[in-house]
């Protein structure tokens, strides 16, 4: 019983010494003298002036803590003098149990708190992001920047570091971002944009720079609440400085969206009447994303949309009126029933669904389908950096609609197909979302060579 007890006392004595020493550790330990080390790596590793508020060591149930903010990464001077990443307050947990008995450096936890990104493209169509991490020395911000307090000679005079001799492969158990929000800003005069996605929470699963790692991430889109979900497979590749994205499923609900809000996004959604009001659910598949600093990217997917509606613009309306025009009144052709079908305010999408890949900063639709519940729409073509896109389409009416259609009007049985469907061929042009309908020379001939073989008949039916 005495050796029981003196082996207890032993243990207990141990504990409390162990205890006075981790206690005087965190009296003592000065975190203000590893500052200056770490934002001249980080700067030297982003190619950006880096500040860091302050550190400090802690305790809590899951072990030792290490925080560290705010955290603020500057832009590039050439775009504003703002910070490019603001992040309130960065936590560690380091797996202080694999340090100590297996000697390995692995992390249970890193925590991001509320941070801001701030993406801007100019004119000249250069995002801020691509001058990060370049191989040069890192650039310092012009003007005054009283919010990045990071001593600027030591900055400028460090080297530039590879990234091998500043970041090591050291497995981290999650990463998790909390109540982040993201800006992009394009002042290229195309198309100026202006989006917000606000209330970011994203996971990231058995991170690893050598492995892929999970991501799943929920965010708000102009809405009160989440509706916008995402999970992938991310592959860090640093030799490269670019990260790989596989098996991206990507969906937005549209519904209860603040839609003056979401018009705020560009001028010339304002008035557009494809953009009063909108509903539905987006779905993106990606099978790869490629992404590389100087924008690059490569990809190839699939998006898809179900139960969509777009309220006050009729799409089989607006193609009939340009594809048809040259008749003369359609409308006084057809039948009232039939009018009041194709006349309906809203266009009720059942599915769209895009095949699409992405390189050279081009997008290629390689094969589109937009199904309703009157038309069919099939579209290929390409979509430049600028929006512009150039597609060639064709519209096949219902075989319902296309009876009656011919019925009202029998000169437009030449137009059916072997599916008794009416097809009208055509292409879509312009900076979206102001795109121009126009249909075919092969459509437009044979509506020529129709008026003709109907002569007077024909126009005596159009009057």
């Amino acid at each position: 019983m005495k050796i029981i007890r003196i082996i207890l006392l032993t243990i207990l004595a141990l504990g409390l010494i162990a205890s006075t020493a981790i206690f005087i550790l965190f009296q003592t330990f000065d975190t203000d003298q590893y500052l200056n080390r770490l934002t001249t790596k980080a700067s030297a590793f982003l190619g950006r002036p880096v500040s860091i508020g302050q550190m400090s060591l802690g305790l809590s149930w899951n072990g030792i803590t290490l925080d560290a903010g705010p955290v603020i990464v500057a832009d590039d001077p050439n775009f504003t003098s703002q910070p490019f990443i603001k992040i309130d307050r960065i936590r560690v947990l380091p797996d202080i149990a694999s340090l100590v008995l297996k000697r390995e450096m692995r992390i249970k936890e890193i925590l991001f708190q509320f941070p801001q990104v701030h993406f801007i493209r100019s004119e000249a169509g250069l995002l801020n992001i691509q001058s990060i991490m370049a191989s040069r020395q890192p650039s310092v911000i012009g003007g005054n920047a009283p919010e990045l307090p990071t001593d600027q000679s030591t900055i400028n005079s460090a080297p530039a570091v590879p990234i091998k001799s500043v970041i090591r492969d050291i497995p981290v158990d999650s990463i998790k971002i909390q109540e982040a929000a993201i800006s992009y800003i394009d002042q290229s005069r195309a198309l100026p944009l202006d989006i917000w996605l606000n209330g970011i929470n994203l996971s990231i699963l058995d991170f690893s720079l050598s492995k892929p790692s999970q991501i799943f991430m929920e965010a708000s889109l102009y809405n009160n609440r989440p509706n916008v979900r995402i999970n992938a497979s991310l592959t860090p590749e640093l030799s490269s400085r670019s990260a790989q994205i596989s098996n991206l499923n990507l969906s937005v609900d549209f519904s209860k969206l603040d839609m003056e809000g979401f018009k705020s996004i560009s001028p010339d959604m304002v008035d557009n009447p494809i953009f009063s009001d909108i509903t539905g659910m987006v779905q993106l598949k990606m099978d790869e994303l490629n992404i590389v600093p100087a924008g690059n990217w490569a990809a190839k997917g699939e998006i898809t949309i179900t139960d969509g509606i777009i309220k006050d613009f009729n799409i089989i309306q607006a193609i009939l009126s340009r594809a048809l025009g040259f008749f003369g009144n359609i409308d006084g052709l057809l039948s009232p029933s039939l009018r009041t079908i194709i006349d309906a305010k809203d266009t009720l999408i059942k599915k769209a669904d895009a095949q699409f890949s992405f390189q050279d900063k081009i997008l290629n639709l390689d094969d589109f389908l937009l199904q309703t519940d009157l038309f069919e729409l099939t579209a290929k073509g390409t979509v430049d950096e600028g929006l512009n896109m150039d597609a060639q389409t064709v519209l096949h009416l219902n075989p319902d609609i296309s009876a009656a259609m011919i019925n009202d009007f029998g000169g437009l049985k030449s137009f059916m197909d072997d599916s008794q469907r009416m097809a009208i061929s055509g292409e879509l042009k312009g900076i979206i979302p102001h795109l121009k309908y126009k249909a075919s020379k092969d459509f437009r001939k044979k509506s020529r060579k129709l008026l003709f073989q109907e002569g007077g008949n024909f126009l005596k039916g159009l009057f």
